[in-house]
């Protein structure tokens, strides 16, 4: 279930890169990444405190942030 939530997370952040037309060279990639990561173990740390009802809330809460 976890796995399917970071999946989506990136396919959301990859889909708003594009949206935004970003170009590497005003982008500090590796800044990007160092951020992605925390982000992303925050959001596994937090997610595993949480069962099954309020894990799909907060990810119907994310999807609609991301939107």
């Amino acid at each position: 279930k976890h796995k399917i939530f970071e999946v989506y997370i990136m396919i959301k952040l990859k889909d708003i890169l594009k949206k935004e037309k970003l170009t590497e060279g005003k982008v500090n990639q590796s800044k990007v990444n160092q951020s992605f990561t925390k982000v992303i173990a925050f959001v596994r740390k937090e997610s595993k405190k949480l069962n099954d009802d309020d894990l799909y809330a907060l990810t119907q809460k994310l999807a609609k942030w991301f939107k």
